[in-house]
């Protein structure tokens, strides 16, 4: 009896603790409210340990990794010692800095030069979509920004942008060291207006002491908070009805960074060092109506990809219609003609899985045909006989007959989806057959046609997890014996074709780019090459890396391998290569022994315990002390293959 008293007091304990710990923090706003707040662990941190977390965080530029491939607003550059931990606080410092090794290119934005001044960045290495964001800080007292702010796909959203210390007269006069400053930037580019702005004047200098600021950033509004008081808001209506778009709809990463404003003046010797103090970042979310918050840039959960392989693996998000997600093109990476968008768009008002879905919309039928473009190189199957799935929704007034699926390379028309005769008001799953006779191409994809013919009056449906899954005996538990099959030629170096970025679609940092390049001077296969060359060592890792999603293997046992020609005075002794998602970091590739002078295969094994996800990529590491002087070596034909 007393063993099962101590149990059940165990037991309550517990409770109480688990439920303690998840009511432990909630927004000052809304500390009697009664609104369920979830606490975003992966986004948040009290910073309450001796370093910075940098499984949760990226310091700006370690490793040479720069999200955005964004090194700072000249003269200042951000760099990896301005941000740490200090007395229970993150501390991201401005400091005078002359001897720092400075890009030599100038800033694209401003032709500016970058010298003198270091600063830094810590950026959340996950996302979070809708919320309440909350910061308790202090701005550095300085000619310098201090910002929080955050970053999704087409969107940009700078919940404030302190200038701690202003040294213009006019704004000095105008108490503008006070000032909280938002902003809403589209970069989609397709608003007529590309920022939304607005400010507050607050009772105190943001460099004075630690406040608390907050933003709530919901499907419909946003909402500004200075300890718990709100300051105002923007709405969506507002927005739309200046003929606008409302691009705060995709996952966002959290930023906490200082900047040189140059229209405000920047700072001197005398005003630097200088710190941005952080007491905490918490981000929360809660239930907005949609079906699911999407924390993540993995893939929706497929339970059956062995059997029902999606479209292809780095795109399987595109075809739930989520996002943000690597992809080639435009915010939401499918191509709508102009001629479409207005019967055409992505919405989170109904979805079979995930938060959103494809809507097409007519109150009058149609005057032409209207088209939706998948992206280029998101179907990638071998020839034979498949079946097309999708879930669709169709509303009770809709007239809309049929749907026309097409894929584009090698082209095939497959026959129309018949819709007259399937139910209406809920989710359901149409189906239709193909063959094919050949392999995809590497721009293939699916475009779905809706036409004039088949609607007459009103069309209203809903498309999301569009699959193709083979109907043959097809194993897709093995995995494809090259690293990937849209990007293939990536590996080899030759261009140009469909990757994400960039003329070489590979990217090099800056601190790389005096030592890799593209060349045409050796090559194995092709005309192209990797080449890695220095005179003498490095001053820095020398890092590149491949394209987003170009790695597209399951777990298992692999075999590198890759083409290299050494030089006969190369002095680099070994590489690494690591893959990024999941984060395997394989063990360093040893060149001593090696011959020189000729093209030679190296192999190397690893083992994966899980499947690459949507963002997988290669990355090649030279560290400083793997050369110690003049190094010379050429890089082609990269494979990964299961074994």
């Amino acid at each position: 009896m007393i063993c099962s008293m101590k149990n059940t007091f165990f037991l309550i304990g517990l409770t109480l603790g688990i439920t303690a710990q998840a009511q432990k923090y909630k927004p000052l706003s809304e500390t009697n409210s009664k609104v369920r707040w979830k606490y975003l662990e992966h986004v948040s941190d009290e910073f309450n340990k001796d370093k910075i977390d940098e499984k949760k965080w990226l310091i700006q530029g370690r490793n040479g990794e720069f999200q955005s491939r964004w090194i700072g607003r000249a003269p200042s550059q951000f760099s990896t010692e301005n941000v740490f931990i200090k007395d229970g606080k993150c501390i991201v410092r401005t400091q005078w800095d002359p001897d720092f090794e400075f890009s030599k290119k100038l800033d694209k934005a401003s032709g500016k030069k970058y010298e003198n001044i270091t600063t830094g960045a810590l950026i959340s290495r996950k996302e979070f979509q809708f919320g309440y964001m909350e910061i308790k800080c202090k701005a550095a007292d300085a000619p310098i920004t201090s910002s929080f702010w955050a970053t999704g796909k087409g969107q940009e959203l700078d919940v404030f942008e302190f200038f701690g210390q202003h040294i213009q007269p006019h704004k000095i006069e105008k108490r503008m060291d006070n000032e909280f400053l938002w902003t809403i930037i589209d970069w989609t580019k397709k608003s007529n207006r590309r920022n939304w702005r607005d400010h507050y004047m607050l009772d105190w200098r943001v460099a004075d002491d630690f406040h608390v600021y907050g933003c709530e950033w919901s499907p419909e509004y946003l909402k500004f908070y200075a300890d718990g008081k709100l300051l105002g808001e923007i709405n969506k209506r507002k927005v739309l009805a200046s003929d606008s778009a409302w691009i705060l709809v995709n996952p966002m990463k959290v930023w906490v960074d200082s900047e040189t404003f140059p229209w405000n003046g920047i700072p001197t010797s005398q005003h630097l060092p200088a710190d941005f103090e952080i007491d905490y970042i918490r981000i929360w979310d809660r239930d907005y109506g949609i079906k699911e918050n999407i924390t993540r840039t993995t893939p929706k959960k497929n339970t059956s990809i062995v059997q029902n392989p999606p479209l292809t693996n780095p795109y399987s998000q595109a075809f739930g219609f989520e996002g943000a997600f690597e992809l080639p093109k435009g915010p939401d990476r499918w191509f709508i003609p102009n001629n479409s968008k207005q019967f055409i768009s992505f919405t989170k008002e109904k979805s079979h899985s995930g938060a959103s879905s494809l809507k097409f919309e007519t109150q009058n039928g149609l005057a032409h045909n209207t088209v939706i473009f998948a992206p280029f190189g998101s179907v990638q199957i071998p020839s034979g006989t498949y079946e097309l799935t999708m879930k669709v929704w169709i509303d009770e007034s809709n007239t809309l007959s049929e749907i026309q699926p097409v894929l584009e390379e090698p082209y095939l028309q497959i026959k129309p989806i018949k819709l007259s005769k399937t139910q209406k008001g809920k989710w359901i799953t149409v189906k239709q057959t193909f063959s094919r006779m050949k392999n995809s191409g590497t721009k293939d994809r699916v475009r779905l046609i809706f036409k004039p013919s088949n609607t007459t009056k009103r069309g209203l449906v809903y498309i999301d997890d569009i699959r193709i899954q083979t109907r043959n005996s097809v194993n897709y538990a093995t995995p494809p014996k090259v690293t990937t099959q849209a990007n293939e030629k990536a590996f080899s170096f030759e261009g140009p074709f469909e990757l994400d970025r960039g003329t070489d679609r590979w990217y090099i940092p800056n601190n790389a780019r005096d030592y890799y390049s593209f060349t045409k001077e050796k090559s194995i296969k092709g005309s192209t090459s990797l080449k890695f060359s220095c005179e003498n060592g490095l001053d820095n890792p020398a890092v590149i890396f491949a394209p987003f999603g170009s790695t597209n293997i399951q777990a298992g046992m692999h075999e590198l391998s890759m083409k290299v020609w050494i030089a006969p005075s190369n002095t680099l002794n070994q590489f690494q290569i690591t893959l990024e998602d999941p984060y395997l970091q394989t063990a360093p590739i040893n060149l001593s022994k090696a011959k020189k002078g000729e093209w030679i295969t190296i192999k190397h094994t690893f083992n994966r315990n899980k499947a690459s996800n949507i963002k997988d990529r290669i990355r090649l590491v030279i560290q400083t002390n793997d050369v110690s002087d003049k190094a010379l070596i050429y890089f082609d034909d990269i494979k990964i293959k299961a074994i």
